[in-house]
């Protein structure tokens, strides 16, 4: 899902559309993601920003070796 040359700082913020452009999914998606609590993230103002860290817990979840446990 991620590209192979990106690296996930976990102390980094990132934009919605930065999140977007690195898993590679649409606006809608991310949104969705957000209200289904499978990505956390704090709203500044009308924005959001994710937290690297929070973002690399989604990656977790989404793997298919964790959802066997």
């Amino acid at each position: 899902m991620v590209g192979s040359n990106i690296e996930i700082r976990a102390n980094a913020v990132y934009t919605l559309a930065e999140v977007c452009q690195i898993l590679r999914i649409s606006d809608a998606t991310a949104r969705r993601w957000l209200k289904a609590g499978k990505l956390r993230a704090a709203r500044v103002g009308r924005a959001y920003r994710v937290l690297g860290s929070q973002l690399l817990d989604a990656l977790d979840q989404d793997r298919p070796d964790r959802r066997a446990s």
